[in-house]
């Protein structure tokens, strides 16, 4: 009876104290995510490329960073191939990567100079990323004239909503944005050097979808009426939009597009027919954890072996 008892106690301990790890365990991300700032390691590497003095600047600090992991190594995995990081993570989480995924670590960067690490890093899961973090689009990569780069987001700390970003490639411009109360994109200001700008105003029906979409430009000083959009809605019993009609107002013969939607088990868009008066398109959609939509398949109907794929990608932008 008695070493039933001691084992009993010797379970409780050990259960107790396996209980304590993990939550301390949780604590210390936690704390590590709050006391971390979000790498942009294209724009770090080019600073300490240009002056090594700055790299102490940034050696023993904590920082979250995501990326691509090329190489699994022993006790390190290597992100991305042209400008790379080592990210030192434990033995279980090295064994359960696969070369081509996406992760998100959080650990102390070393050697930013020489041979760039992050060391006693930690890959964050995909509840802390959602609980801590803000994602965007970043890179749009298919036909060379959709290419494009987004930078320099500005993110409202009180709604969690982006005021602000640069694009780069077809179009460099900057993008600010305006919303109402219940976050609804009200205008979307698109300012470039050369040729002024482009602005689109939305208006919103109770259940806040789009009304009206008014478009102008705005060049030294004047300003041009452009098109503008009233639309209207079918619902399925789910109250979600299966078909939107756009009808543009300005154009002498009330030019008008449609757009239906097919929804997959997730209440998420997986495929949109867009019809105008001259063509069909059918458009794909994948999206990654998080529900970002990561790839566009198009093609027109008269030609459906002639396709174009687009994939975006996202990273974390600002904390919440």
């Amino acid at each position: 009876m008695k070493k039933r008892l001691i084992s009993i106690i010797i379970i409780g301990i050990m259960i107790i104290g396996l209980t304590g790890c993990g939550i301390a365990n949780k604590n210390n991300v936690e704390n590590m995510v709050k006391e971390a700032d979000i790498l942009d390691w294209e724009d770090v590497s080019k600073t300490v490329r240009d002056n090594g003095a700055k790299a102490e600047d940034y050696n023993d600090k904590l920082y979250i960073y995501t990326a691509e992991v090329y190489s699994i190594e022993e006790d390190y995995c290597q992100l991305e191939y042209t400008n790379p990081i080592m990210a030192y993570l434990d033995k279980e989480t090295l064994k359960s990567l696969n070369k081509g995924d996406i992760i998100t670590v959080v650990g102390t960067m070393k050697d930013v100079s020489d041979f760039p690490k992050l060391k006693d890093a930690i890959k964050l899961d995909k509840d802390t990323i959602k609980k801590y973090f803000i994602m965007d689009i970043v890179k749009k990569d298919g036909l060379s004239s959709l290419n494009m780069t987004y930078s320099d987001y500005e993110v409202d700390k009180n709604t969690g909503l982006v005021t602000s970003y640069k694009t780069k490639g077809s179009s460099n411009a900057t993008h600010k944005l305006k919303y109402d109360t219940n976050g609804n994109l009200l205008e979307d200001s698109k300012e470039m050097v050369l040729y002024g700008t482009e602005t689109i105003t939305y208006t919103y029906n109770k259940d806040n979808t789009v009304n009206t979409q008014t478009e102008s430009k705005t060049k030294d000083g004047k300003t041009e009426q452009g098109n503008v959009w009233k639309y209207t809605y079918e619902k399925d019993s789910k109250d979600r939009v299966t078909k939107k009609t756009g009808v543009n107002t300005t154009s002498d013969n009330q030019y008008t597009m449609v757009y239906t939607y097919e929804y997959g088990d997730d209440d998420k868009v997986i495929k949109e027919t867009q019809t105008s008066p001259r063509s069909t398109y059918i458009i794909n959609y994948e999206y990654d954890e998080f529900d970002n939509k990561v790839k566009e398949i198009s093609y027109n109907i008269d030609k459906p072996t002639s396709k174009t794929t687009i994939t975006n990608t996202y990273r974390i932008i600002a904390k919440k």
